[in-house]
């Protein structure tokens, strides 16, 4: 159960290279300027992707994320969370 101190976030990619790791992390911001990583980078697993392009993560951060601000998840090519920004996208609460 997540509590009200803590943000449940998943993230899906599709397109990807095949039986390939990529990191992940949300940040402050939008896609235009994101800032700061919100939580650890401990606290994004790697995004495996399967045979035909296709990899899902989630994480819990244990933060409340304000559905005020923006915010934006970018998809690395090291499963660290380090290297190239390889997509983006601003995230919308869900309802």
């Amino acid at each position: 159960m997540i509590s009200a101190r803590e943000t449940q976030i998943g993230i899906g990619v599709r397109g990807g290279v095949p039986e390939s790791v990529l990191g992940w992390a949300v940040r402050n911001g939008s896609c235009n300027g994101t800032g700061q990583r919100i939580g650890p980078a401990s606290a994004y697993p790697p995004i495996e992707i399967d045979s035909i392009g296709e990899g899902e993560a989630e994480t819990v951060i244990f933060r409340r994320i304000e559905t005020d601000v923006q915010y934006a998840a970018e998809v690395f090519d090291q499963p660290d969370g380090a290297g190239t920004v390889q997509a983006c996208a601003d995230l919308v609460p869900s309802e």
